[in-house]
């Protein structure tokens, strides 16, 4: 009986050393070839809609999601005070087809071209902001491969490729701190990567967190 146990306890403390050695490899694996990171959101070009005139708004035709389309009458500005005998440039047009996804106006202020009533993003010029550590930005070249998962989508895979890789880091214009008592901690720098989204005829909303593995070898 105790020679059985000893045998056991053999067995399982080789199939303990095999496992950690499994996962130790993977992570070996995992870090030789690809480059990863959670810090990666859905993102996009964002085009600004800007009024002609200054004037008060009377209507809004749009609401932050809605899907506009190119001159689309979004804002109605009051031409009652105005010299321009040009009706039109109370009417502030879409000037790219896409979704509304921010909305900064309403009903009975007064706006001006120094201000933006709405901000539109075109859903197929849609892309991946991913942060990469600057221990791996070395290897990682515009063009590779990259597996992207969303959060909007668990379980399901998507492909991109890396489109551009920045030349500074993503702290690079933030204000030094004020301390002034010799203290330092240094903190790992990351560096922000644009990578193409396929996303086929799935609905994908911009600000969808995203998880990258950009292969790098």
């Amino acid at each position: 009986m105790a020679e059985k146990r000893k045998i056991a306890v053999g067995v399982v403390f080789v199939l303990m050393i095999v496992t950690v050695l499994g996962v130790v490899a993977y992570y070996k694996y995992e870090d030789y070839y690809f480059a990863s990171s959670e810090d990666a959101k859905v993102s996009g070009d964002t085009v600004k809609v800007i009024p002609q005139i200054t004037a008060k708004i009377l209507e809004v035709n749009f609401e932050e999601g809605s899907v506009v389309k190119k001159d689309d009458i979004l804002v109605r500005q009051d031409m009652a005070n105005q010299i321009s005998q040009d009706m039109t440039v109370g009417l502030v047009r879409a000037p790219e087809s896409g979704i509304v996804v921010k909305k900064q106006c309403e009903v009975g202020e007064i706006t001006s071209p120094s201000q933006t009533v709405a901000v539109i993003m075109q859903p197929e010029k849609m892309y991946i902001s991913a942060n990469i550590e600057e221990k791996m930005i070395k290897y990682v070249k515009i063009g590779e491969e990259v597996e992207i998962t969303l959060d909007s989508y668990p379980g399901e895979k998507f492909e991109g490729v890396v489109k551009s890789v920045g030349e500074v880091s993503t702290s690079f214009f933030s204000l030094f701190p004020s301390s002034t008592n010799g203290n330092f901690t240094k903190i790992t720098q990351k560096v922000p990567v644009k990578i193409d989204l396929e996303k086929g005829d799935k609905k994908i909303m911009p600000g969808v967190n995203a998880y990258v593995k950009i292969r790098i070898r």
